[in-house]
């Protein structure tokens, strides 16, 4: 994994983020790819906790940032305005330097930084508390948005999140992808989304897989549409 992103190995790929409003695409999701030249594709369900627990996390956190916000600039240059989302780990919170290692990259691609959103998952953020609202809070000044992700699946509760400087929660997919065929999951995910609205947050509804369920995270006022009925993940 180290010889992969010192040798430039590692790819992204891009998921589109649909406003339920316009119709329209109005950002992306980084999602990192890896092709080995020996063992073929290996899922970032596989590497990614292996990356956290030998420390590659940091470096390989730095390449996917460098790469999402260098590809942003090129489609910037051909007139899109979108916004792209990086997913980072509880290690990166960690990292003394991270929001350094942030702002730099903006400053390289001369990125706003209002256009590069950091998504963490609730289980991240509780694995250290009080580091992670001190890192999300150094992250905030710069200007970047954040964002829970799959949330309602941690173990976070009300009166820490409302604590967060974040701008964005995004509903876990197993809650979206059962509310065909599941009233409770609908009843839950319509909750969240008013909850969300009350308390000043955007919300991003991930794994959007029927024109039915996307009718109806319409209909609810979910701000923001993410699935493969919308759009697989595509290459740059």
């Amino acid at each position: 994994l180290r010889k992969a992103i010192d040798n430039d190995e590692l790819a992204l790929h891009f998921q589109a983020k649909f406003s339920s409003k316009s119709g329209k695409i109005t950002g992306m999701e980084a999602l990192l790819r890896w092709t080995h030249s020996e063992h073929g594709f290996i899922p970032p369900d596989e590497f990614i906790p292996i990356a956290e627990q030998t420390g590659v996390i940091n470096p390989l956190t730095k390449w996917v940032i460098d790469k999402a916000l260098s590809q942003l600039s090129e489609l910037r240059e051909m007139g899109y305005e979108l916004f792209v989302a990086v997913n980072i780990s509880a290690i990166n919170l960690k990292e003394r330097h991270f929001s350094r290692v942030v702002q730099e990259a903006l400053q390289k691609y001369n990125i706003p930084p209002k256009l590069l959103t950091l998504e963490v998952t609730e289980t991240a953020m509780m694995d250290d508390p009080a580091r992670a609202l001190l890192a999300l809070k150094e992250l905030n000044s710069l200007g970047v948005r954040l964002s829970i992700d799959d949330f309602g699946t941690g173990y976070s509760s009300l009166a820490y999140i409302k604590q967060l400087p974040v701008q964005e929660i995004k509903i876990d997919r197993s809650f979206v992808m059962e509310m065909d065929n599941h009233g409770n999951d609908a009843i839950i995910v319509k909750t969240t989304i008013n909850m969300c609205h009350d308390l000043g947050y955007e919300v991003v509804a991930e794994g959007v897989e029927t024109a039915q369920t996307c009718e109806t995270l319409s209909l609810m006022g979910c701000d923001y549409l993410q699935g493969y009925h919308l759009s697989r993940p595509l290459a740059f």
